[in-house]
């Protein structure tokens, strides 16, 4: 999952952006660009992510984490996800945005589903 990571200049230079980098880190155009090119921004810190676009850039990154555990069911445990090592900066990522919590089990018995619904997370139908 380490493939899919970027740092801001990276992302500011594929993005066109005017301003300096620590202006993008905390712009909504970070968080647009990565979901619109499947891309996990490296970022200091959580708190610099906008937050205005907080939300969708948690939910950007379950997506991107529940489409690889449904491509590497063997990684649904926490331990092994983390052990790998192309998921080194991924795994901190994921953890300091709470991703982890959401996805993964400390359980080695407990499997991932990924279609099973979360328990945290309300489904509205029309």
């Amino acid at each position: 999952m380490d493939s899919l990571i970027r740092t801001v200049q990276e992302l500011k230079e594929i993005a066109g952006y005017k301003g300096s980098p620590s202006q993008f880190r905390t712009s909504t155009e970070l968080v647009t660009l990565c979901r619109k090119k499947g891309l996990i921004a490296d970022v200091r810190d959580p708190a610099d992510i906008c937050k205005s676009a907080a939300g969708d850039y948690y939910t950007h990154l379950v997506a991107l984490t529940k489409q690889y555990l449904f491509e590497h069911k063997e990684m649904k445990v926490w331990g092994k996800f983390a052990a790998n090592p192309g998921n080194r900066k991924a795994q901190k990522i994921l953890h300091e945005f709470g991703v982890r919590g959401e996805l993964f089990s400390d359980n080695p018995e407990d499997e991932y589903d990924p279609v099973a619904p979360s328990a945290s997370k309300i489904t509205l139908m029309k």
